[in-house]
């Protein structure tokens, strides 16, 4: 009686006695070898297991899905805004910034981790908060040229006449 090979999770598996083909994992769709065979072969397609198989439950068929078996369609993987949350945190916006970071750290591992629909929402909530990060930074930049204008021109013309002088 021959001893069997048989690839169970992309794994060779054996020798298996033939007794054993079954707990040892072997379905119709099994890949299986032994010695009088020259190439792999599907269990089903091989004579000497069609008494073993007739053992197993019928095959599912392949239009038949349940909700379990269907594999789900993955979604895009949302932007991060890592870097974006960092240029915020530099310019000046720190508070709001490190809020933005923590959010955009954390959108990787949640797709990784299969919860695609807040992946999205932390990838939404980096987006928002950056950008009143940003617009926070335009207006303080803003506030402080208009507020300081006259001392800003002043200054500027201070040093165009200095220069002016040392020619």
């Amino acid at each position: 009686m021959n001893t069997y090979f048989i690839i169970i999770d992309g794994e060779k598996v054996g020798p298996i006695a033939y007794d054993q083909l079954i707990a040892s994992g072997l379905s119709h769709d099994t890949l299986v070898h032994h010695s009088e065979l020259d190439d792999w072969t599907l269990a089903r397609e091989l004579p000497e297991l069609q008494e073993l198989l007739q053992e197993l439950p019928p095959q599912m068929p392949k239009e038949a899905k349940s909700d379990e078996t269907q594999k789900r369609e993955v979604p895009r993987k949302p932007k991060t805004f890592l870097v974006e949350s960092i240029l915020v945190t530099i310019c000046c916006c720190q508070p709001l910034a490190i809020v933005a970071i923590v959010y955009a750290s954390s959108i990787e591992s949640l797709y990784n981790r299969g919860d695609y629909e807040k992946a999205n929402k932390y990838s939404k909530l980096a987006k928002t908060i950056i950008i009143v990060g940003m617009l926070i930074s335009l207006l303080y930049i803003i506030y402080n040229v208009t507020s300081n204008y006259d001392e800003f021109v002043a200054a500027y013309k201070q040093g165009f006449e200095e220069a002016t002088k040392a020619r």
